[in-house]
């Protein structure tokens, strides 16, 4: 049988699944019976969501933080620090996207924290105008006005040139407003995975414990596949979205984390959301069906990690440097090949159809 065929059969006896499910939730629609290792779906949510979410709240925090103590005392050691505090907050926000799902999607957590491109014409608009900027007022703004890469404009400039001289008033105000809502959303996300929010209870049970009685997640492959779709969805955006679609079309407006330099570290860290993923969840249970393909699953993400590491940053001059295509290509088709071995081989397995 042809590769079409059996992804077209796949398809047909997952739907005729979901068919005789009593949810219509659509998380429903992944109850199969592959994959069964339910301490290891225990083990990611505790020990990889919840504790990256955690460490994402005390992070935005500690951002907060930091702008309003330069805020108060303008140095350039003291922008440098909150410029070090974006990038550091960066780090577990992007190291969970491949586990988005859930709340952060559910809740529009994931734009109200980082939507990009910014919005630079009504920001310009408001640090022009006459409004009073405070944490109410950023809060109600459009997704483009707020979250990292609005703080990141006004912390780094359009170039990562922004000295401290540069600093408005209402930059700063801007800021302060900025990224406490930040703190705020992180907070909520945090807490709506641990202790439930606005009435809903904690995700981290209805994920981390599949089975009878769980309608989103009625058995332990219905979690599996959740992992395997995420990484799935990730690889996917790094390889054709953040990395291929501003190359493809030489848009420097297009690259995400573009004001800091930081793009690469961006797209490295979802990789290795991507790996911590598979890591803590499905690795031990591929191993266990296919030894060959766990092997060769490990090989994709190092490759991944290393051609990434062949590009020069700033990314965002990288893309209309024909010297730099070459290693660009090269790190969209490594990243693409780990999109392919879950979309197909990992899948497969972990749905045992």
């Amino acid at each position: 049988m042809n590769i079409v065929s059996i992804k077209t059969l796949v398809i047909l006896v997952v739907i005729f699944i979901a068919a005789c499910g009593e949810s219509n939730d659509n998380n429903s629609q992944l109850a199969s019976t592959g994959f069964d290792d339910a301490a290891a779906i225990k083990n990611m949510t505790d020990n990889l969501i919840v504790a990256k979410y955690n460490e994402l709240a005390d992070s935005a925090d500690s951002l907060a933080e930091s702008v309003v103590t330069l805020k108060s005392d303008r140095t350039a050691a003291n922008l440098e620090a909150a410029k070090e505090a974006w990038r550091a907050t960066r780090v577990p926000w992007e190291q969970t996207e491949a586990f988005i799902f859930g709340p952060v999607d559910a809740n529009g957590y994931d734009p109200a924290l980082d939507s990009w491109p910014v919005n630079r014409t009504d920001l310009q608009g408001v640090l022009d105008g006459d409004d009073i900027i405070n944490i109410d007022f950023v809060s109600k703004l459009a997704d483009e006005q707020k979250g990292f890469h609005t703080i990141e404009f006004l912390l780094f400039g359009g170039a990562n040139d922004k000295i401290v001289s540069d600093l408005t008033d209402r930059e700063l105000e801007y800021a302060v407003a900025a990224t406490a809502v930040l703190a705020s959303v992180a907070g909520d996300l945090r807490d709506s995975w641990t202790i439930g929010i606005n009435g809903n209870p904690a995700y981290a049970p209805i994920f981390g414990e599949p089975g009878t009685g769980n309608t989103k997640y009625p058995s332990v492959s219905a979690s599996g596949q959740e992992v395997v779709n995420g990484i799935v969805g990730i690889s996917d955006e790094v390889a054709n979205g953040k990395i291929g679609d501003p190359f493809t079309k030489k848009d420097v407006t297009a690259v995400e984390s573009q004001f800091s330099f930081n793009s690469l570290s961006d797209f490295k860290d979802n990789i290795v959301s991507a790996e911590s993923a598979y890591n803590l969840a499905l690795a031990d249970f591929i191993k266990s069906k296919d030894a060959a393909l766990h092997t060769r699953i490990e090989a994709e993400f190092a490759t991944a990690f290393s051609t990434l590491a062949e590009i020069k940053e700033p990314f965002r001059d990288a893309i209309t440097d024909d010297g730099e295509a070459k290693d660009i290509q090269a790190a969209v088709e490594a990243i693409n090949a780990i999109n392919r071995t879950f979309d197909g081989d990992v899948l497969q397995l972990v749905t045992g159809i």
